[in-house]
């Protein structure tokens, strides 16, 4: 008896331990996110440094520029009502957003990266085709070409295919941990009580 009562005890304590930990976690990524910088705005500054956490809040849906044989993800460009912005991220997900979920702004995280080789070939492509149209309408010449990237895009792009939970492995890995001993410390008395009646 006295056994299985310290067997919930620890367990309870784990699974606790568990909670307040996933709270800390929870706390931290708070605060980092109040402090992302949205991508446009990073561009806009120049400022080309890779591995911050940034956003993009997009009113089209991402319009698929490139992507690498067999792999899951690609490049997409997207559009925050006042820039365009490179954007790496899963296919299924790009696929899920609809135009209503853009109609009021849609909200992407990821982390910047330096640009890949070749990605100015698709982008100055995109902005052709994009001022093509804005020349029927009012008759000005917008010619662009690969040496304009740069003044569009910037050097980097958001990958919004790392979770925002990749920098906080050990908390995660403690959340993991007393979760998976909580739960085994509250199961034994469980387990060994129907052992004990299967015998009798």
């Amino acid at each position: 008896m006295k056994k299985n009562k310290m067997f919930i005890i620890l367990g309870l304590l784990c699974l606790m331990s568990a909670g307040i930990t996933y709270y800390i976690r929870d706390k931290e990524i708070k605060k980092v996110d109040k402090e992302r910088v949205s991508i446009s705005k990073l561009v806009e500054r120049n400022d080309n440094n890779i591995d911050k956490l940034s956003f993009v809040n997009i009113y089209v849906t991402p319009y698929m520029i490139a992507d690498y044989k067999n792999d899951v993800n690609a490049f997409y460009i997207v559009y925050d009502n006042n820039y365009y912005s490179i954007l790496y991220m899963n296919k299924k997900e790009a696929s899920k957003i609809t135009k209503e979920m853009v109609d009021n702004g849609y909200r992407i995280e990821g982390v910047t990266k330096a640009k890949p080789n070749g990605i100015e070939e698709y982008g100055i492509e995109f902005l052709k085709k994009i001022f093509e149209s804005h020349e029927e309408n009012d008759g000005h010449n917008h010619d662009v070409n690969e040496e304009d990237y740069e003044d569009y895009f910037g050097n980097i792009y958001l990958d919004a295919t790392i979770s925002k939970y990749a920098n906080y492995t050990i908390y995660n890995i403690i959340i993991w941990l007393f979760g998976i001993a909580g739960t085994v410390f509250l199961l034994t008395p469980i387990y060994g009580k129907i052992e004990n009646d299967n015998y009798k």
